[in-house]
């Protein structure tokens, strides 16, 4: 089966908002999955899973507006990213999955520096393998696992003595902390570089460097 868009599941309130309770949806295909509430109105997931389900256009958007509730992905093939809003509402949602989805992009919707959303919160991505980028989301509400995701705060690039720790100019570290900086002024999770990556023993050197020194 094939369903045509999240939002057609979706329930009209009498208040203007759309709301989608109660549901579990295994191994369903999905035309899109977009969920972009319109200015002035709020869209609430609550007490749903989607448990190996895909996203056939590969286009998947959790936006502003919308609240996410008791909800729990697990192996979402939705192509390259999930993208999600850091103005969306992650009240104790889960992703798992060890090759999908592909990564995990949580970042300001517009673009403004800053973390928001400080309660309310919890995001589980402790089981969750791939590729991960979350800034303007408050890290101490984001449930990691040390082996694959690392906390990395911005004010690394003043307060870390990159040369005379011996660490690279160009180090994966310091390009995460400037991106953490640049999106959020305070801190972003990024998951480890992969291990194909020609820079990888080099960079998990530099990680434990930066963790003996307890910067990171």
């Amino acid at each position: 089966m094939t369903i045509e868009s999240i939002n057609s599941e979706m329930i009209s309130e009498f208040d203007g908002n759309f709301s989608l309770v109660d549901r579990i949806f295994d191994k369903e295909n999905f035309k899109s999955f977009i969920v972009n509430p319109k200015e002035g109105t709020s869209i609430t997931i609550e007490n749903c899973s989607f448990v190996g389900c895909k996203v056939i256009d590969g286009d998947f958007s959790i936006m502003k507006g919308t609240v996410l509730k008791n909800v729990t992905f697990i192996d979402f093939n939705c192509g390259n990213a999930m993208h999600i809003s850091a103005e969306a509402v992650l009240d104790n949602v889960k992703i798992a999955g060890s090759s999908m989805p592909k990564m995990i992009w949580i970042r300001p919707q517009d673009g403004i520096p800053s973390i928001r959303n400080k309660q309310n919160n919890f995001l589980d991505i402790s089981e969750y393998d791939g590729e991960v980028s979350i800034t303007g989301f408050p890290v101490d509400r984001v449930k990691i696992n040390r082996n694959h995701q690392v906390v990395v705060k911005a004010n690394l690039l003043e307060t870390v003595d990159w040369k005379g720790l011996g660490l690279s100019t160009l180090s994966y570290w310091k390009m995460m902390a400037k991106k953490a900086s640049i999106e959020s002024r305070e801190a972003g999770i990024f998951s480890m570089p992969p291990k194909s990556g020609r820079n990888y023993e080099r960079s998990m050197k530099e990680l434990n460097i930066l963790r003996n020194n307890g910067y990171i």
